[in-house]
């Protein structure tokens, strides 16, 4: 078993719980086997940059996660290029542009369906396009054109400011803000405002490529990423317990891979056996060093 745990870089205000004492063995005694990362400008995440490892991507290559999550769910990408979609707020002020997650909108279905037929004729049928809707904030588009057209992934933008992650593909930045030109002041985003919801005021494509290589065999965790948005300090704790003991424990007693991914660095651990010179009286890392080495992702 391998599993991926994303967002596993601390943040401040968010404190690791008094002991977690299976990932404390793990990093005393586990070997370090794989890194993934190192640049904080790079426009895939750590996590996906493990992804695309597993599938025979370059360390710097353009990785199609559109693709991916479309065979994720069960539909096949084939040849052709995708992209992922996602309508956004973007919180603007005298400083900055900061990306609110898509979860954050809390956009209904009907209100999805009412925002994608106004920008639909953007993308003909006639013309080769092909669409698929995984949720109200994930529209897939599927067409040859797309295959150039590199953004940073979604993860990259969301809670973060813009201003470094615009995309350079001047045909991606165009229809970017066609589409915020037809959402301004769309009867939606009227009625959301009425009632007090954040507007849908922009839109992100990203993931944008080919599929090629197969899927890895790994669990992506994402426990962490809801109470890393919020800052939710117990959330965020209850989170790690629950890693360390449904995640954790068993890779120690039956073997297999942990990644830990943070904003910088992916970093891979596997078991290892312990000499018996070792196993008295240092058995576990402390969680001081827990911290530390959660502190470099």
């Amino acid at each position: 078993m391998h599993v991926l745990i994303t967002d596993a870089g601390p943040l401040e205000g968010l404190a690791l719980p008094p002991a977690l004492p299976h990932l404390q063995r793990l990093l005393r005694h586990g070997q370090e086997v794989a890194v993934h990362g190192g640049e904080a400008t790079d426009p895939h995440t750590p996590a996906e940059r493990v992804l695309g490892a597993l599938r025979g991507h370059g360390p710097s290559e353009a990785l199609p996660t559109a693709a991916w999550a479309l065979a994720a769910h069960g539909i096949e990408p084939g040849t052709l290029p995708w992209a992922l979609v996602t309508p956004l707020h973007v919180q603007l002020d005298a400083h900055q542009a900061l990306a609110l997650s898509p979860e954050q909108l809390r956009l209904r279905d009907d209100e999805a369906d009412a925002l994608w037929q106004t920008v639909a004729p953007l993308f003909p049928t006639t013309e080769g396009w092909q669409v698929h809707r995984l949720g109200s904030t994930a529209w897939m588009l599927g067409h040859e054109s797309l295959a150039d057209w590199q953004a940073p992934s979604l993860d990259r933008v969301s809670l973060r400011t813009l201003d470094a992650w615009l995309p350079a593909h001047r045909g991606l930045r165009r229809l970017q803000n066609e589409i915020q030109m037809l959402w301004h002041e769309h009867p939606v985003n009227t009625a959301r405002e009425a009632r007090g919801a954040l507007t849908v005021n922009s839109v992100w494509i990203s993931g944008c490529g080919v599929q090629h290589g197969t899927a890895p065999e790994v669990v992506v965790n994402t426990w962490l990423r809801e109470p890393a948005m919020t800052v939710d300090l117990a959330q965020w704790q209850r989170a790690w317990q629950r890693l360390d003991e449904e995640i954790v424990a068993p890779i120690l007693a039956d073997g297999g891979r942990l990644t830990l991914a943070g904003e910088t660095w992916a970093r891979t651990w596997t078991p290892a056996p312990v000499p018996w010179w070792r196993r008295w009286p240092a058995r576990q890392c402390t969680m001081a060093e827990v911290q530390q080495r959660l502190n470099a992702l």
